[in-house]
């Protein structure tokens, strides 16, 4: 085998990245920006700590928001805006504060 010789870098004044995947990607220490810097730097757990910019779990990206209130909610459902056409999703605790009326598909002419 051949001699490699042993290459050091000093990192010290390098900006630092997290090395946690979380799903923050708009962290601008985020690992993803981090493979992107052409340069020195170090990788560092961020996680909690005084430079993280929002830790955002895989998890929590999961349960998606209710667009009525912004919370967090596991069960939502879909309700059709009949002024625009858009659909909204929102959680069932919305659903019961506020009284939306629900309508069937059924025929008009229906005796």
């Amino acid at each position: 085998m051949r001699d490699r010789p042993i290459i050091m870098i000093d990192t010290t004044n390098g900006p630092t990245f997290c090395r946690n995947h979380c799903s923050n990607g708009n962290c601008s220490k985020h690992i993803s920006k981090g493979m992107a810097y052409m340069g020195p730097c170090q990788l560092a757990l961020l996680k909690d700590k005084e430079g993280c910019e929002g830790y955002i779990s895989r998890r929590q990206q999961k349960n998606k928001k209710c667009e009525l209130c912004g919370e967090s909610c596991r069960e939502q459902t879909m309700i059709k805006n009949k002024i625009n056409g858009k659909e909204l999703k929102i959680c069932n605790a919305c659903l019961g504060k506020y009284q939306f009326k629900q309508e069937t598909g059924g025929c008009k002419n229906e005796k």
